[in-house]
């Protein structure tokens, strides 16, 4: 087998990938891009067959359209671009940790962090909070 070099452009970008040879080629998988939208849709099955979401919620597209910590590329197509999407790659990375409970911070327990801001702030007292519960 020949050694060959073969530039790739990507569409939406000048960078060049140089490709050595089929034997540099590692065997850890890649993953397509695809839009939020998308990603909404394969978000919502696997943290669902995982558990982490219950049955019967999903993820909102709006949601991974403002999730900034997913790579991007593109240009909204209300600016006459071909639309947003995901780099594979890292949508993966990010699915990685949602499954774990860890994406976008910490689990946190409402009920602690309300007792804990209602026993130390002064002028807050237990009437007000029961009142919410009674609307609830």
């Amino acid at each position: 087998m020949s050694e060959q070099t073969t530039n790739l452009v990507n569409d939406d970008t000048t960078d060049l990938v140089d490709v050595e040879s089929a034997d540099e080629v590692t065997s850890e998988p890649t993953f397509s891009d695809l839009t939020p939208f998308m990603a909404a849709k394969v978000a919502t099955v696997i943290l669902q067959a995982s558990g982490t979401l219950p049955p019967g919620k999903e993820i909102a597209p709006q949601a991974m359209y403002s999730n900034k910590t997913i790579e991007r590329y593109g240009t909204k197509r209300t600016e006459g671009g071909q639309g947003i999407y995901f780099r594979g790659d890292s949508f993966a990375k990010w699915l990685t940790e949602a499954k774990k409970g860890v994406a976008g911070g910490r689990r946190v327990d409402v009920n602690a962090l309300v007792s804990q801001y209602m026993d130390n702030i002064d002028g807050v007292d237990d009437e007000s909070n029961e009142d919410e519960k009674d609307a609830e």
